[in-house]
């Protein structure tokens, strides 16, 4: 309850919301832990799957051509694939968005 009248406390004080992420006040931090927890579950839920697939490969997905083994168009190309289903696995999942 203490927690909660400072961080009231401190919005009240600010002169406009652009101030609120400024600094890494009390209620900043406490804020910021808060969607930390809020968003863990629906991460996982989210990106979980393709995070694992993604650990799940054999072979690294590099593009930078000093260290490249494979095929640049290939890893290009997964690369392309992982960050379109990143995007369809969140657009497709707002109705679990923390609220």
């Amino acid at each position: 309850m203490h927690i909660s009248r400072l961080t009231q406390s401190f919005l009240r004080k600010l002169e406009s919301y652009l101030e609120v992420f400024r600094d890494r006040t009390l209620s900043v931090q406490i804020i910021s832990e808060y969607f930390g927890i809020a968003s863990r579950n629906y991460m996982k839920a989210t990106l979980g799957p393709i995070v694992k697939k993604l650990m799940g490969l054999k072979k690294a997905l590099e593009v930078d051509p000093r260290v490249l083994t494979g095929n640049l168009e290939d890893n290009i190309k997964q690369l392309h694939d992982l960050a379109v289903e990143c995007k369809s696995a969140i657009f497709e999942s707002d109705a679990m968005f923390p609220t």
